[in-house]
């Protein structure tokens, strides 16, 4: 389901923007283990001007974060554990707020358009 939601949001994005106003568009949402400080979400685009790219990504990210399901399960000091889900994904009822199962590779679902 996040995948389509990414590949959706990728098409959204071309036909938001004119053809000539944005060049290429990745998208990489960590899957798994992700540690303190790495990215867990990578969002780039290429156009001729920075303007476009900048407003592109982060209307992107807007989207990633209102339309995507991502759920992660917090680990703290005292290696309790918590799983939380995005809290801005409008979508989301609280009975489906309860993930599959639990990830445990570091790798990254990788869409680029």
């Amino acid at each position: 389901m996040a995948e389509h939601q990414l590949k959706k949001i990728c098409a959204d994005m071309r036909q938001k923007n004119l053809p000539h106003m944005i060049g290429n568009i990745v998208l990489a949402h960590r899957v798994g283990y992700v540690p303190i400080g790495h990215p867990g979400l990578f969002v780039g685009v290429s156009a001729p001007h920075r303007k476009e790219a900048i407003e592109s990504m982060d209307w992107a990210i807007f989207q990633i974060k209102a339309k995507v399901p991502v759920w992660k399960q917090e680990v703290y000091e005292d290696q309790t554990r918590a799983w939380t889900v995005n809290c801005e994904c409008y979508w989301l009822s609280p009975s489906s707020q309860t993930p599959n199962n639990e990830a445990t590779t570091g790798r990254f679902t990788i869409l680029s358009s």
